[in-house]
């Protein structure tokens, strides 16, 4: 079974005990400058990387964090209930099992 173990050397020997007996390869890394940030080190290999900003969360993500269980049951049997103007019925035969079925062979 192959296993990737990173980190620096040092932390790499913290685990020799666990690794004795076991065949490794070491791989060096380009190096960031001690005290480099993960942002600074990911630079020009993400599209844009931005650690520090934060989306103000939606209405409905404080919601859903904040609300109990028998709130977001009432919240969502609302929704459900309410009128959807615009949005076409479906016919008798639409809904019919027959027609669910039609391209079924017995």
């Amino acid at each position: 079974m192959s296993q990737t173990i990173e980190g620096t050397w040092e932390e790499i020997l913290t685990r020799a005990e666990e690794l004795k007996g076991h065949r490794v390869r070491v791989t060096l890394l380009d190096v960031a400058e001690p005290g480099e940030s993960l942002e600074v080190m990911l630079d020009g290999l993400v599209g844009s990387v931005s650690l520090h900003a934060e989306t103000p969360a939606t209405e409905a993500e404080i919601f859903v964090s904040e609300a109990t269980l028998h709130e977001r049951a009432v919240k969502f049997m609302a929704w459900a209930t309410q009128p959807r103007p615009g949005l076409p019925l479906l016919s008798d035969e639409a809904i019919s099992r027959e027609s669910m079925y039609e391209n079924e062979r017995l």
